[in-house]
């Protein structure tokens, strides 16, 4: 069953980052911003509401429950039409007769660009230790007292934050003075030094709060500007595959 909702949620996020990006050209990171918010506002809305439902309708009800605003997701997808970036696209390659060997020849072109290599590399970095931080974050905070509810709550505090820094992000990168890549690194480099002192504030609620604001901060920065890093290293007609193969390389 996880191997099927992995898969499932995996290309229904990628499709989605797409579609923003071949959707828009001036404010295409504020676009992005917002999109990707929804995950910040879920976070921080669902912490403490899935507690809730886990204990008041058990294990079943809460996999019920989620399934049912999973499946939402089929009425979004449901809605999105072909932007004029895409059919354009798609007329240039076929009036050219080489719309598979473009596709091949593009994405093996990925393989041999050194600077979106990086950006795998990257994303399989930062992917690794946001997610061993969200996943080990609520099992620390309990060895230091920390209750379940308080738990949930610094979960969804990292919500605020993701939702926030999606946004000022989307902003914030639409200004031409601001490199995108500033951004990108930037933001998890801030990460890893509050992630290594973190013990030793961690001692108090307030402390593990804070936390949570900088987790939730600097790990949802990235997503506002990715599409722009990816159009700038491959163009725009590679980035639906770029973009795929560097949420491909997540899952090692």
């Amino acid at each position: 069953m996880l191997v099927r909702v992995s898969i499932g949620s995996g290309l229904t996020y990628t499709a989605s980052v797409v579609v923003i990006g071949l959707n828009f050209e001036k404010k295409r990171n504020l676009a992005a911003g917002i999109a990707v918010s929804g995950t910040g506002i879920g976070t921080m809305v669902f912490a403490p509401v899935l507690k809730l439902i886990q204990t008041t309708y058990g294990y079943e009800g809460l996999f019920i429950l989620s399934s049912g605003l999973a499946l939402q997701s089929c009425i979004a997808g449901a809605l999105c039409r072909p932007s004029q970036i895409e059919n354009k696209r798609k007329h240039d390659l076929h009036k050219q007769n080489l719309v598979r060997c473009s596709f091949l020849s593009s994405n093996i072109k990925l393989f041999r660009n050194i600077p979106f290599l990086c950006m795998c590399v990257s994303v399989l970095c930062w992917s690794t230790g946001v997610y061993m931080a969200y996943l080990h974050l609520p099992y620390y905070v309990t060895t230091l007292n920390t209750t379940p509810i308080q738990v949930a709550w610094i979960i969804s505090a990292a919500g605020v934050g993701g939702f926030s820094s999606r946004v000022l992000s989307g902003l914030a990168s639409n200004n031409d003075d601001i490199d995108d890549m500033l951004i990108y690194s930037g933001s998890f480099g801030v990460l890893g030094i509050c992630t290594i002192f973190f013990p030793l504030y961690a001692v108090t609620f307030t402390g593990q709060i804070f936390y949570g604001v900088a987790l939730g901060i600097y790990s949802g920065s990235c997503y506002a500007v990715m599409n722009s890093i990816n159009i700038s290293i491959v163009g725009i007609n590679s980035l639906d595959s770029a973009f795929g193969i560097e949420m491909f390389s997540r899952i090692f």
